[in-house]
């Protein structure tokens, strides 16, 4: 044997099998905001207006003409954006890798899929929560004392009255929830919130904590998504949503002409198998490139871009917790 080999035994291997890493978890924004796939760089997109609700007298006379319409239409057109994230790997990593039966630059691809994953879900928290987005009445702050963590207080007339003001703009009411952490906390636990689905469901074992599969059937909808995802910021861990809620018409099949509140326009190159080997949806491209003889350079590019096409389509409920 030769003496380096004897001296490599007793270092440490590069790399095992088993790794620890911190993942985005509760991300929303593609639940409010549906992908959209688009085969180029750019979409336009048809939006009717409410006069496609309009009554027409349709019964038509004998040999007479049928009635003509004229339907109020409008483009949106979205330009993608292109995101680009890339680490470096040392070779040695990429070595230990294959001979512990792991693909090490398939970990950094999802690791930098995940930075852009994250970095889109602040953009849009920051785009869903600015006050210039609303329309006047769909955005309501809850006046302090009367959020949903006080005694007493019942969510249930201030999220109907938002579900109500959306139905009464686009003709449609909300069919998702987003809640942010600390909303989710508050009306979790709330007592009137409870009361009401205990009566909802008077035959059946009663309730003492809130489930978002009853929250949904509560409020009439498809479901109630929870925004858990953090960023690290200043040294520590926070909520990148926070008191608010937010109900949208959500379209999940965006291609079929029905409301929705907005989507995320990307070009979609296929799917990746996760650390679990489920397929996700890969709107990018990505590579391995060896950029010189010390590193490896894995990069991962989307172009995509999320937008609110119809605002009225939806509604923001702010200030919902005490403890913010």
């Amino acid at each position: 044997m030769q003496a380096l080999d004897t001296i490599r035994f007793d270092f440490d291997p590069v790399l095992s099998r088993f790794a620890v890493r911190y993942r985005p978890q509760g991300t929303i924004a593609h639940r409010l905001l549906p992908y959209l796939p688009v085969p180029g760089q750019s979409a336009k997109i048809q939006v009717f207006g409410a006069n496609s609700l309009g009554y027409v007298q349709t019964k038509r006379g004998l040999k007479a003409e049928p009635v003509e319409v004229t339907e109020g239409r409008s483009y949106v057109t979205l330009a993608l954006e292109t995101h680009s994230v890339q680490e470096k790997l040392d070779p040695l990593e990429v070595q230990a890798g294959r001979e512990v039966g792991i693909d090490e630059t398939q970990r950094a691809l999802l690791a930098i899929k995940d930075r852009i994953v994250l970095s889109r879900e602040y953009d849009v928290q920051t785009m869903l929560t600015a006050s210039t987005l609303w329309p006047s009445g769909h955005d309501t702050t809850i006046a302090g004392g009367s959020e949903w963590d006080q005694a007493a207080v019942d969510p249930y007339p201030v999220i109907m009255s938002a579900i109500d003001t959306v139905r009464d703009a686009i003709g449609a009411k909300p069919n998702v929830m987003a809640l942010g952490y600390a909303s989710w906390k508050a009306i979790r636990d709330n007592t009137a919130i409870l009361d009401r689905i205990n009566h909802l469901n008077a035959n059946a074992p009663q309730v003492k904590q809130v489930k978002p599969d009853l929250l949904a059937a509560l409020f009439e909808l498809d479901e109630v998504v929870i925004a858990e995802s953090q960023i690290y910021t200043g040294g520590a861990l926070a909520d990148i949503w926070s008191d608010v809620a937010i109900l949208a018409v959500r379209n999940d099949t965006p291609t079929t002409p029905r409301p929705t509140f907005g989507v995320t326009a990307a070009q979609q190159y296929g799917t990746l198998p996760d650390a679990n080997g489920e397929q996700v949806p890969l709107y990018g491209v990505a590579g391995v490139d060896p950029v010189n003889r010390w590193a490896v350079s894995v990069w991962y590019q989307e172009l995509s871009v999320p937008a609110v096409i119809v605002p009225s389509a939806g509604a923001i409920i702010r200030n919902t917790s005490s403890a913010v």
